[in-house]
């Protein structure tokens, strides 16, 4: 004689059923999460790297020349909500760009750069969760590029852009005892060293990273006259009607 199933036996059976399948859900969940959330911080650390990555390798190729009007580093300290946006303006040397089309204006392999961020047009997904970092709008990273510095260094050229969902842009220049975070050679003189730090989110807001470089500028040549013999010209120029 068969002997079938009792209700308690039944109902113990689809409970350990349900837990299972309850356990291999929330399992499931957390791997996805944690392949999502692998995946955004990966995606900030990219974003922030090969930004500082890129503004290093423009400082580090940057002009030395004992007149200064021909060698230039500058920095223009700004923040938005306590966020730092600043930017850099510098002349450089590089055969690597060539932004320009046969038939335009000669093109050298002295630049102008400037790095800057701007109001990103990229639409913004939050995912199923709440974003984290939602204090101060992602914003892109633009690249200036003039083929001849000239005189008029704040503008011209070509600006494309470079990195999107970046947080903060920061540079400090050094002169060998301290760090400012304005500084321009024209004024100080050349500095030392440079430092770059970026901060950039991933696409729904949830990850951020940091990446920093520090480029030594070695070889600094001694300008031919000193900054304060410069700028005592050029106030002495302005006062009888003359000077550039």
């Amino acid at each position: 004689m068969r002997r079938g199933f009792t209700l308690i036996e039944v109902m113990v059976a689809v409970t350990i059923a349900a837990g299972v399948a309850a356990a291999t859900t929330v399992a499931i969940s957390r791997a996805a999460d944690a392949r999502d959330a692998a995946r955004a911080r990966q995606q900030a650390h990219s974003r922030a790297d090969v930004a500082a990555e890129r503004i290093a390798l423009d400082v580090a190729c940057s002009l030395r020349d004992g007149d200064l009007y021909f060698a230039r580093v500058a920095v223009l300290d700004a923040s938005a909500k306590d966020h730092p946006r600043d930017v850099l303006l510098l002349y450089n040397k590089s055969l690597r760009d060539g932004a320009w089309e046969a038939g335009d204006l000669p093109e050298g392999c002295e630049y102008e750069v400037q790095y800057r961020l701007e109001a990103s047009v990229k639409p913004t997904g939050l995912g199923r969760k709440r974003a984290l970092f939602t204090d101060v709008q992602p914003a892109t990273l633009w690249r200036r590029l003039d083929p001849v510095p000239d005189e008029m260094p704040e503008g011209g050229g070509v600006a494309f852009p470079l990195v999107d969902s970046l947080t903060s842009l920061s540079f400090e220049a050094f002169d060998g005892d301290r760090w400012f975070d304005i500084w321009d050679s024209d004024f100080d003189g050349y500095p030392h060293a440079v430092r770059v730090v970026v901060e950039a989110v991933s696409d729904d807001l949830r990850q951020q990273a940091t990446a920093r470089r520090v480029i030594a500028l070695d070889r600094i040549p001694l300008p031919y006259a000193g900054v304060e013999e410069v700028a005592i010209e050029g106030e002495g120029d302005g006062a009888e009607g003359g000077g550039r």
